[in-house]
């Protein structure tokens, strides 16, 4: 394969003028002295991927976006919500009551289910999961509601547990080794008695 030499393009502003065949013009004019000189052609920065020019920049303290979020504009959960808290009327049985599109929504959802729809049944059932999750667990003696209250077996525990923790605070460093080595004792005892 023959080495292709490959001919690097000039940047902008740095290609020669074209030559209109006057050289004695070019050369009457470096002469004189009401023109200036040639400028110099202009040095490119390093602009590139992740360094704009220097003029677009954003100063130090200046916001990429000064005017911010509006006011007024709301997320998607907070819409919804609105949404589904606004009153319409709806006849049923010949009477027109009012209620919220939430409760509109759960009474058409448990009616298609009743109904025999699978895709209905399955999404009450989605959403009845935490419910009776929480509802077997109250059941069991689990309460999981976070208001923090223990049934009676779990404050003695804790009160032990504590007790325990304050005697062993408490004690001297001395004693404290002391009692561990009694206790050390104690189990090697017991170790001895299963293996026999």
């Amino acid at each position: 394969m023959a080495n292709k030499v490959r001919h690097r393009s000039r940047p902008l502003g740095l290609e020669p003028a074209p030559d209109a065949g006057r050289s004695s013009d070019k050369a009457d004019a470096s002469t004189d002295p009401a023109t200036p000189p040639p400028k110099a052609p202009a040095v490119i920065p390093n602009v590139g991927y992740g360094r704009p020019p220097k003029t677009k920049q954003f100063k130090p303290g200046q916001s990429g976006n000064p005017n911010g979020r509006p006011k007024g504009a709301k997320n998607l959960e907070t819409l919804l919500e609105r949404e589904l808290e606004k009153k319409v009327k709806v006849k049923e049985n010949g009477v027109i009551r009012t209620v919220s599109k939430r409760d509109l929504l759960v009474t058409q959802l448990v009616n298609k289910g009743a109904a025999g729809d699978n895709r209905a049944v399955q999404t009450i059932m989605k959403i009845m999961e935490p419910t009776q999750a929480r509802a077997a667990n109250k059941e069991e003696g689990y309460d999981q509601s976070g208001d923090g209250s223990l049934d009676a077996d779990d404050k003695a525990i804790l009160a032990r547990y504590i007790a325990d923790e304050i005697k062993r605070t408490t004690q001297p460093a001395s004693e404290e080794t002391s009692s561990e080595n009694t206790e050390r004792d104690t189990n090697d005892d017991d170790v001895e008695e299963k293996s026999k």
